[in-house]
């Protein structure tokens, strides 16, 4: 991989996007069976627009609803459209031929509604029409996965590559879950696999975008970028990522226009909503930061990044008994992190709260680095290792683990347990088996500290 250099000069112009074109509709005169094929390229390119054009056309040419229902469901799927997803997806009702694809789009559409019982159903009739095939056992993966069976997943995922060393579907999501466990350079031969094996892959090549975009290889991701508006056009995926490059530029205006491209396709996504905050945190527009914020870890309530921006929303905002209410009692925790304690104490420096702001100055200056790592805020795990009730704290990991083995999260808790009892050699075992599928920047400092 080449070095890292300026990536300004790399920034795509606004007026570039709306240049670009991709393939147009299938001409007149198409049989059903080849409007068919053409939508089921559309949807691998993730246009569900034009794909659900197709297959009226096929329809109106004399295709029935089960030859279609399948490749429709998945085409309101890549446009979010759940509703619709279901009404061609829920009876089960496909032909013969396309019954694999449909039972798949249905345990999508089921993990995508929450439905994980019902999602496993779909794929058990999936897995007797074809039990080796490659991508079937992608989805049994990723559904597993979402239900906490994560180690679980990760076995799906190496016998799916076992079934199709070279299937795109699989490559991906061994791509992936190497990004969570292993970082982003190790993932990226993976990726590169995954290329090699259909170059032309949308969902490939915005992983692989976002991946070097995280690495710092700007022009390289610019380029990805550019490949997938060619694709399609119309898809918000690229222009999300060319937004967080504008903003990575400091292009705040460039950033928003671009952001706006994306239109409603990515608008619930926690990336979008946390890119839209960030840009409106920059602007001073505190107070739309602060919802944005407040959006993402109402999805996502461990994401320190989140975190740490929300708390600086409220104190830029000057919205200080929000900051102190949301974040005070976490300051004064021995595991506090050194931003928050230093934030919290210049916070009540506003007037009319000087004594305040003293104590927390106090706090602040005599807080001594405790030797072990903090658990995540909004932990009950980390509540009670906070007060010291390391025997509470263990018996709650341990009826979490007996419930779900699987799930690493819960690993990791073990390993802070351990590790604030004094049993380095224990932490470093859970902090091992939890980093197997997710080694965040947390995971690999406590993982420093046992000395992994």
């Amino acid at each position: 991989m080449a070095s890292r250099p300026d990536w300004r000069g790399w920034l795509v112009p606004a007026a570039l996007l709306a240049g670009l074109t991709g393939p147009g509709l299938a001409a007149s005169g198409d049989t059903p069976q080849q409007l068919l094929e053409q939508a089921q390229n559309d949807i691998s390119r993730g246009d569900g627009v034009a794909a659900e054009f197709r297959l009226k056309d096929a329809m109106a040419a004399g295709a029935d609803r089960a030859t279609v229902s399948a490749a429709m469901g998945e085409a309101q799927l890549a446009q979010g459209r759940l509703g619709a997803a279901r009404d061609w997806l829920g009876k089960g009702a496909f032909a013969p031929q396309h019954a694999l694809r449909g039972f798949r789009a249905l345990a999508r559409l089921e993990r995508a509604e929450g439905r994980l019982k019902e999602a496993g159903l779909a794929l058990d009739q999936a897995t007797r029409i074809a039990p080796t095939d490659p991508e079937l056992w992608v989805d049994i993966g990723r559904l597993r996965y979402a239900g906490g069976e994560q180690f679980i997943a990760i076995d799906a995922m190496e016998h799916a590559l076992k079934l199709g060393p070279r299937h795109v579907r699989a490559l991906e999501f061994k791509a992936q879950l190497t990004r969570d466990s292993a970082g982003l350079a190790a993932s990226l031969p993976w990726f590169e696999k995954a290329l090699a094996a259909d170059p032309l892959d949308f969902s490939v090549l915005g992983e692989y975008a976002a991946t070097l975009g995280g690495l710092g290889y700007y022009g390289q991701m610019l380029a990805l970028c550019k490949r997938m508006l060619k694709i399609a056009p119309n898809h918000p995926r690229p222009y999300y990522l060319l937004a967080v490059l504008a903003a990575r530029a400091g292009d705040n205006s460039l950033a928003r226009s671009v952001l706006n491209k994306a239109g409603e396709g990515m608008q619930n996504l926690p990336g979008f909503v946390m890119l839209d905050a960030v840009i409106h945190l920059r602007d001073g527009n505190h107070q739309l930061a602060i919802a944005g914020f407040e959006r993402v870890l109402k999805a996502q309530p461990g994401n320190l990044r989140a975190h740490r921006l929300l708390a600086l929303a409220l104190y830029q905002g000057k919205d200080d008994e929000r900051l102190v209410t949301a974040y005070g009692a976490l300051a004064e925790r021995r595991d506090a992190a050194p931003w928050l304690q230093i934030l919290l104490a210049r916070a009540p420096a506003r007037p009319g709260r000087k004594a305040k702001a003293a104590t927390l100055r106090t706090l602040a200056a005599a807080r001594q680095r405790p030797a072990w790592v903090p658990v995540l805020p909004g932990s009950p795990v980390g509540d009670r290792i906070a007060a010291g009730d390391l025997a509470g704290a263990q018996a709650m990991v341990r009826a979490s683990l007996s419930a779900n083995p699987g799930f690493a999260p819960f690993h990791a808790l073990a390993g802070d347990v351990a590790l604030a009892s004094g049993n380095v050699a224990a932490a470093r075992d859970s902090y091992a088996r939890a980093a197997r599928v997710r080694a965040t920047p947390v995971m690999r400092a406590k993982m420093r500290v046992v000395g992994s």
